[in-house]
């Protein structure tokens, strides 16, 4: 079993990260582990619309070797709430569901607005095929504020998220799904991106440096406010040695357009270890 560990930046201040969100890898024959014993046939399922990809992959194909962001998804604004799912009484509480398919998509990543889960709450995403578990996230990891999260990229073109809410915190839960992203380039599913020879020519593969093994950990890739672009850099440690997680990346990751996405997302940006097993 892999596992990712995704931890949230706040950027243009001192950076601070109030916990970590695992997504867990399972092999498919791996029998028995939908922690929700919930059948899926009850899983109200949300479509998203075709795109035209030939023209998104004409403009990734103009950009490329200019320094910008790595696109790999089409976003879809939407607004989903809990009256567009469905929920179920459980053992010591209740479970909502909702599915999202996006036709051919190779991963699904999903922005959440106005979040709030009371203590106890936790929220799951979970690929068709069951290989793939993202969570718990609970109170603990999400901002004092209502503000925006970003899920980790999940693989396959339909994804459930389940939240269960513990019977004395019925109703306290909130969520608008805002924004759903899907993936039309690989990432770390596939061989197109993060490979030997991919990065440009003034930067080194750190794989033939073997001097630098233990700096090589800090190196992440980030996923931008808008959901659908990457962008890499490192984790710097500060000379009071308070472990702080100062994150250094290239001025571009950060100039976002704002007419691209909402202002209030400007802060959220998250980190994926590529070394984390």
């Amino acid at each position: 079993m892999k596992q990712i560990l995704v931890v949230i930046l706040l950027i243009f201040s001192v950076i601070q990260s109030k916990a970590q969100v695992e997504t867990n890898y399972y092999a498919k024959n791996e029998a028995n582990r939908n922690i929700f014993m919930y059948s899926r046939k009850n899983t109200i399922v949300h479509a998203m619309p075709l795109f035209d990809l030939e023209k998104m992959q004409k403009e990734d194909a103009e950009m490329e070797g200019e320094e910008v962001p790595y696109r790999f998804g089409k976003g879809f604004d939407v607004s989903f709430s809990f009256d567009d799912g469905q929920w179920e009484d459980v053992e010591s509480g209740r479970l909502w569901t909702i599915s999202f398919k996006s036709e051919g998509a190779i991963s699904l990543n999903f922005i959440i607005d106005d979040f709030y889960l009371p203590e106890g709450a936790k929220l799951y995403i979970e690929n068709q095929d069951e290989t793939v578990l993202y969570g718990p996230v609970t109170s603990g990891v999400l901002p004092q504020k209502h503000d925006s999260f970003l899920t980790d990229i999940i693989p396959g073109e339909q994804s459930t998220i389940y939240l269960f809410e513990p019977l004395e915190k019925k109703g306290e839960s909130k969520l608008t799904i805002k924004r759903v992203i899907h993936g039309y380039r690989g990432i770390v599913f596939d061989e197109s991106y993060g490979t030997i020879g991919s990065s440009s020519p003034c930067n080194h593969d750190v794989a033939c440096l073997p001097a630098y093994d233990k700096e090589s950990n800090a190196v992440a890739l980030v996923l931008l406010s808008n959901g659908d672009e990457l962008c890499s850099g490192s984790l710097l440690m500060n000379t009071s040695l308070t472990f702080d997680p100062y994150f250094l990346t290239a001025f571009h990751c950060i100039d976002i357009n704002p007419k691209d996405v909402n202002p209030k997302f400007h802060k959220i940006y998250q980190m994926y270890n590529l070394y984390a097993a």
